[in-house]
């Protein structure tokens, strides 16, 4: 592994002995153990450089800052010496890293950038299953109690016809009982009108009667009744 300068940088981007060429843009003043351990994992297939922050020629060369730090950079020299910058986007992470370098001096940008892609369009699969569970979840959820609320207004309406039911029951039993009562008021008046009816009949035959008596000569006989008789003998206008 290489420290690289602006003075040694040339030379060293320049070699082809391996297709792949990989930089570490540190802040830090030693090198990374997990830096170390990659280069040591990884030499038989490429070059392994380091840069500090320093060197700001080599920061402006591949457009960085330092508010990027750390970042890893590969780069692969095609067969033409054409040259691919390609930039690790992961977590620092010993496998992750590797996978990366491997797809780099495959395929070069295209199968990094494809792969990446990749892991998103998991990553959103991920996320939309977990929607969906959660969305069906909360379907679930709804419908019970919207199901709940259905129970809930059949007891109460269920409740309702109850009391409907006993407030119609109490009703038609006072209904009977009110013409209970009529029925034995309007009995009780037909007696009394009965009653009423035969005295005023005596009453105007006792008056008939004693109007004859009074204007009959003393020969005169009258028809006498059984209604009429008691008032006959308790008539005194003649001995």
């Amino acid at each position: 592994m290489l420290l690289l300068t602006s003075e040694n940088e040339a030379g060293w981007f320049g070699g082809r002995a391996k297709p792949l060429k990989a930089i570490l843009f540190t802040k830090k003043m030693e090198t990374p153990n997990l830096w170390l351990r990659l280069a040591e994992a990884y030499d038989a297939r490429c070059d392994f450089g380091e840069v500090r922050l320093a060197e700001e020629a080599l920061m402006r060369k591949f457009d960085l800052t330092s508010e990027v730090l750390p970042k890893i950079v590969a780069v692969r020299t095609s067969g033409d010496g054409t040259q691919q910058t390609i930039f690790y986007e992961g977590p620092n992470d010993f496998d992750k890293i590797c996978e990366f370098l491997r797809d780099s001096a495959d395929g070069g940008r295209e199968l990094v950038e494809l792969k990446r892609q990749v892991e998103e369009l998991t990553r959103e699969t991920r996320g939309l299953k977990v929607e969906i569970a959660q969305e069906r979840e909360t379907t679930k959820a709804a419908r019970a109690e919207s199901a709940r609320m259905k129970l809930s207004q059949v007891g109460q309406v269920e409740a309702v016809r109850k009391k409907l039911e006993i407030d119609l029951q109490q009703a038609r039993a006072n209904e009977s009982t009110v013409k209970e009562r009529l029925e034995a008021e309007v009995l009780d008046l037909q007696e009394k009108l009965e009653a009423v009816n035969k005295d005023h009949f005596v009453l105007t035959k006792e008056v008939g009667m004693l109007k004859g008596m009074q204007g009959a000569s003393a020969s005169a006989a009258l028809m006498l009744e059984p209604e009429t008789l008691d008032t006959f003998l308790d008539n005194t206008s003649r001995p």
